[in-house]
């Protein structure tokens, strides 16, 4: 399994999303022995570098092809980041893969390994969907918009609070926060319903947000690794953080 050998912490802080300042975080990543070559299968673009590096020549090409910075330009970006293939690859590869690719890596690849799973909406009806690809679909996002220079966040919710924005997500989930003429949007290029993709962050939404930073359910950076997402499961790894405090603290 791929390994993290070496790091270079660095913290998200307010100034540095509202300024757009985002210096990247250095991992080195070295796959290890076991299971190599099935987790190359899954995913053939393991390597070292930054995971949401705007300036990646994939990164670069895949942002422009949505010029501009207006509403209508990031929400055709955010529905190509979700026309990204998500490879059924089965439960075991997926969990091997997750949160290996860095941004470029899935940029280039134009595919992100998951497993399809049965699940349930709150109606009871069951619905499939694809498990384990929210984590990196929000790492190119966030590179993506960081490459059209839209100040950008990854977001993480854990212990079942993905279901916040009003979808079913299971267990946990990923999302994006950026901040758009002076406005801030939630992204999720996960969400199968269009207009949900690109949500206004509202005060309501923020006040949740801040709620569950506090708890321990909701970390901010600048990314899965800048988290401490190295692998599947490692949740109780979780750096914590006081972003969405601070901003709550800030407007009063």
């Amino acid at each position: 399994m791929a390994r993290i050998v070496k790091t270079r912490p660095i913290g998200l802080t307010l100034a540095d999303f509202e300024k757009g300042h985002l210096p990247e975080k250095r991992f080195i990543v070295k796959p290890g022995r076991k299971n190599a070559r099935k987790i190359a299968r899954a995913n053939p673009f393991i390597e070292g570098g930054y995971q949401t590096i705007a300036t990646g020549p994939s990164t670069r090409a895949f942002a422009l092809r949505h010029p501009g910075i207006s509403p209508k330009a990031t929400r055709a970006l955010i529905d190509d980041v979700a026309s990204i293939r998500l490879r059924d690859v089965g439960p075991r590869l997926a969990q091997e893969a997750y949160s290996k690719q860095t941004a470029e890596n899935i940029f280039r690849s134009r595919q992100i390994p998951v497993a399809y799973q049965e699940g349930k909406l709150p109606s009871g009806e069951s619905y499939t969907y694809p498990a384990f690809g929210c984590n990196s679909q929000c790492v190119a996002l966030t590179a993506a918009l960081r490459a059209k220079h839209i100040p950008a966040a990854f977001i993480r919710l854990f212990k079942g609070e993905g279901g916040v924005l009003g979808t079913v997500k299971g267990t946990s989930h990923a999302v994006v926060l950026f901040n758009l003429g002076g406005m801030k949007f939630i992204g999720d290029p996960f969400e199968r319903e269009l207009e949900k993709r690109m949500l206004a962050f509202t005060p309501e939404m923020q006040e949740r947000f801040s709620e569950m930073e506090k708890i321990g359910s909701l970390s901010v950076g600048r990314d899965a690794w800048d988290l401490g997402i190295t692998a599947y499961g490692r949740y109780h790894h979780i750096k914590k953080t006081s972003f969405f405090q601070s901003l709550a603290g800030k407007q009063r």
